[in-house]
C-alpha cells in the first residue's frame, strides 16, 4: 500500500529517514521472492505469517510447497494442498505424519489439534 504524501514539506533529514526506510522495505521484498519465487502478488495458496515484527506479514511460498511441523519427541507433521485434480477449483488440504498415526482432537467448531500418535 503506498500513501501518497507532500515530502517536500517535511524537514530534509526526515524525507532521508523516509526514503531509507522506503529502501529497505523494497530490500527486503526482494529478498523475500529470492527466497520463496513468490511474490505477495501472486496470492500463493501457501503461506506464512510472520507474527514478529510490529506489522504481522504474509509471505508466499512456491505452489506446491510442502510445510513440515517438528514436533521434537513427538515426530512431525507434514502439510500441502493437494493437486490430483488441476481441472478442480477446489483444493484439499492434505496432512500425514513421517512416522506414526494422526491423532485428530476436536478443540472447538472451527478449530482442531493434530498429533502424532503411536502404533
Amino acid at each position: 500500500m503506498t500513501i501518497k504524501i507532500n515530502m517536500s514539506v517535511l524537514p530534509k533529514w526526515a524525507q532521508r529517514h523516509i526514503e531509507v526506510l522506503e529502501m529497505r522495505v523494497r530490500e527486503k521484498d526482494a529478498e523475500i521472492v529470492r527466497l520463496t519465487g513468490v511474490t505477495d502478488a501472486e496470492h500463493p495458496e501457501v503461506y506464512f505469517k510472520d507474527y514478529s515484527a510490529s506489522v504481522v506479514k504474509e509471505h508466499g511460498l512456491p505452489s506446491g510447497a510442502r510445510v513440515i511441523f517438528d514436533l521434537l519427541l513427538n515426530g512431525s507433521i507434514e502439510a500441502s494442498i493437494d493437486h490430483s485434480d488441476p481441472k478442480s477449483a477446489k483444493r484439499t488440504l492434505v496432512i500425514r505424519t513421517l512416522r506414526g498415526p494422526i491423532l485428530v482432537q476436536p478443540a472447538a467448531s472451527n478449530s482442531i489439534y493434530v498429533k502424532e500418535g503411536e502404533y
